[in-house]
């Protein structure tokens, strides 16, 4: 239930607090069909709206957002200078990505930075803000060890070091204030 809530609202679950004992373990899955947007990566936020309304209409939800100080990473370009490409099409932008236990990659193209920052804030499990000042569009390519653990040998680097080498950008750790959601109140649905 909470997996929901953390896609209908761009918070990851690990700051979704509260609710019943069933919210952390229930799972529903939600079988729609809906327009495809321009730039959207993951899910679109209409989309995310509409599983907003689904929840406050069939599960009672009730939340309120809440600041505390937490970690975050900022998004700047690295002393070397960025390493993007201006982008060799003007095809329909996206962000392409794929991993598994060991590695991961990504492709961007005709990609807005936003979407990289949405991208980190999701693999990261931390909030990511983009303080590069680029506004453009760009073409990367980047792949990056996932396993912290030794074993799971990757040829890959950390994700920190493949941000700085392929792409010329930095993730600084800060701590600022951040939202967390609270609910208030969640019922189970009834049946369709």
């Amino acid at each position: 239930m909470k997996g929901l809530i953390s896609i209908a609202s761009d918070i990851p679950e690990i700051r979704i607090a509260g609710g019943p004992d069933w919210a952390d373990s229930l799972r529903y899955d939600i079988i729609a069909t809906t327009p495809a947007s321009p730039d959207q990566t993951f899910v679109s936020k209409d989309d995310k709206q509409r599983i907003r309304g689904l929840l406050a209409e069939r599960f009672k939800l009730i939340t309120h957002i809440e600041k505390r100080d937490g970690s975050i990473y900022v998004l700047v370009i690295a002393k070397r200078g960025m390493r993007l490409s201006p982008p060799t099409t003007d095809s329909r932008s996206g962000l392409t990505t794929g991993r598994d236990r060991v590695e991961g990659h990504m492709t961007g193209v005709n990609a807005a930075l936003s979407m990289l920052e949405d991208f980190l804030t999701q693999e990261l499990e931390r909030p990511v803000q983009d303080q590069t000042g680029l506004k453009g569009r760009y073409d990367f390519k980047m792949k990056w060890s996932r396993s912290d653990d030794s074993s799971a040998q990757s040829e890959y680097p950390s994700i920190f070091v493949a941000l700085r080498e392929q792409l010329g950008l930095n993730l600084i750790p800060k701590k600022r204030p951040i939202d967390f959601i609270v609910i208030d109140h969640l019922e189970r649905p009834s049946e369709n």
